[in-house]
Formats: C-alpha cells, sequence, structure tokens
C-alpha cells in the first residue's frame, strides 16, 4: 500500500464510527425524575420528603441539576413556602420558595436522591410539589424530566360540646389561602373575642351582631355572623390544628366581597 493510501485510510470518515456519548457505548443520556412523598402528613408535624434522579438512558448524564418547587404561599408581593423546610440535602440549597440541588455527573444507569423535611400548615389551597432536573449531555428522552403531586394533610380531632370562651385572630387580603400566612408579618394580625353558646349561638361583646357555630367532622369547625338585620357578613370553615391548645386554623370569607381573612380560633 502506497503512502498516500495509508493516510487516507488513517483519515477516513469511518474511523471514529461506534463511539458512544461519554464513553457509553453509543446512545444517549435519559433522566428520570420521581417524587417521593408520603401519602398524607399530619398538620404541623415534619414529614419527609425524596426527589431520585436516575439515568435509565445509554450515556452518561453530566451537569446535572434539580430543581424542586415547594408550596407557595399566596402573599404579596413576596411569595414564602407554605410551611417550613428543614434537614436539607448537603446537595442542595433553598432559593425563594424552592430547592437548587447540584448533582454533577450520573453515570448510566445509576441514580441520586436528595431529601428533605417539611411540615404543612393548614390551608384552604393545594399544596403543590414538583421536582425537574436537567442534564449538560444530550437526552435521547425528555417527557420523564419532572414529576409532581399534592400533599394531603391529615388534621386533629377537636370534638366539641358546651359553652367556650373564644380568641380570634386573623388578617385580611385578597387571595390568602391559610393562618399561616398571616404569621409571615405578624404585625397584620388583629384579634376579637366571641362566646359560642351551649345551643349553637354565639354572643358578642359589640352590640348588633348575631351568630352561629358548629361541627360537621371531629376535626372541623364552622361559624356565622349576621349583622342586626340578619344578613350574612362573614362566613368561615377550619379545621383542627392543635388538640392541647384547642385552636382550628381556616379562611372566613365575606359574601359579595373579593377580600378573604384566615382565621385561627382558640377555645378556652
Amino acid at each position: 500500500m502506497t503512502p498516500i493510501l495509508l493516510a487516507l485510510f488513517a483519515f477516513s470518515p469511518t474511523a471514529d464510527a461506534g463511539r458512544g456519548n461519554g464513553g457509553g457505548g453509543g446512545g444517549g443520556a435519559d433522566i428520570e425524575t420521581t417524587l417521593s412523598m408520603p401519602a398524607s402528613s399530619d398538620v404541623y408535624v415534619d414529614d419527609s420528603y425524596s426527589v431520585t434522579v436516575a439515568n435509565v438512558g445509554s450515556g452518561n448524564a453530566d451537569g446535572v441539576q434539580l430543581t424542586i418547587q415547594l408550596p407557595e404561599t399566596n402573599t404579596s408581593p413576596t411569595v414564602h413556602t407554605m410551611g417550613e423546610v428543614s434537614n436539607i440535602d448537603s446537595r442542595c440549597s433553598l432559593s425563594g420558595t424552592q430547592l437548587d440541588c447540584s448533582l454533577g455527573r450520573i453515570r448510566k444507569g445509576r441514580s441520586a436522591t436528595v431529601s428533605f423535611d417539611m411540615y404543612l400548615p393548614q390551608s384552604a389551597g393545594s399544596l403543590d410539589f414538583s421536582a425537574t432536573a436537567t442534564t449538560t449531555s444530550s437526552e435521547s428522552a425528555t417527557g420523564n424530566n419532572s414529576d409532581s403531586g399534592s400533599a394531603v394533610v391529615i388534621y386533629e380531632d377537636i370534638p366539641l360540646s358546651g359553652q367556650y370562651f373564644v380568641t380570634n385572630s386573623h388578617c385580611t387580603g385578597q387571595g390568602l389561602e391559610a393562618f399561616y400566612e398571616c404569621t409571615l408579618y405578624p404585625s397584620s394580625i388583629s384579634g376579637h373575642t366571641v362566646t359560642y353558646e351551649a345551643d349553637g349561638t354565639i354572643s358578642f361583646t359589640q352590640a348588633g351582631y348575631t351568630g352561629a357555630w358548629g361541627q360537621t367532622a371531629d376535626d372541623q369547625l364552622w361559624f356565622e355572623y349576621y349583622d342586626g338585620t340578619g344578613n350574612l357578613v362573614a362566613d368561615f370553615e377550619g379545621n383542627g390544628v392543635d388538640a392541647s391548645a384547642v385552636c382550628f386554623e381556616g379562611l372566613t370569607v365575606f359574601p359579595n366581597s373579593a377580600w378573604v381573612a384566615p382565621y385561627e380560633v382558640c377555645l378556652q
């Protein structure tokens, strides 16, 4: 074979055929994200959550980043996590209402799992989680990069009967869903007292109001306020959050108004 033919063969386009992505033997990475949540969580009690990022492709996945979106408040202008996060994996950091995790390289057939704890408050809205992973490597599929779920919160049974002196704490706004949002801005909280009578009526220190209260379940409380002409002016529905303190939390709505008032209702 002449030197010219040898040179042509050495630089033939077929010489590199069959080399895979990152030494993986062909094909690309394929990262699959799985969010693992408790079937249910007790209100205001820490529970564990985890996210697994698996590389189910035929090539290595480099520069893997994971973003976990946590439940959010409806406060404005600043949005917070709806609940407290703790025991965050060292590869993750809390940024606003999400966890940003740097997982580096995940080889084909391998996975990485991060975990964190979180407690959730009573909320009239949905408590949603989502997780999305990305890689700097080319992927054969991206439809499995994200996963999501909504938390199920279990409230405390607090059966009531008899007369109770009641302290109501509340704040007011538009779009609010939980008394937890009020606690983030303590100066916004005001309060008033009433008496729940054993016959299901409510007595007020202010003249001109009447009311009714009751339960549809042991972990639930409702009340209604009426003005002097018998018109409904406030309608509350809430859930038991602290059996030892005999406290409920929930949302009060007002007829024909966009304003709402999250309440903490504590009975003596």
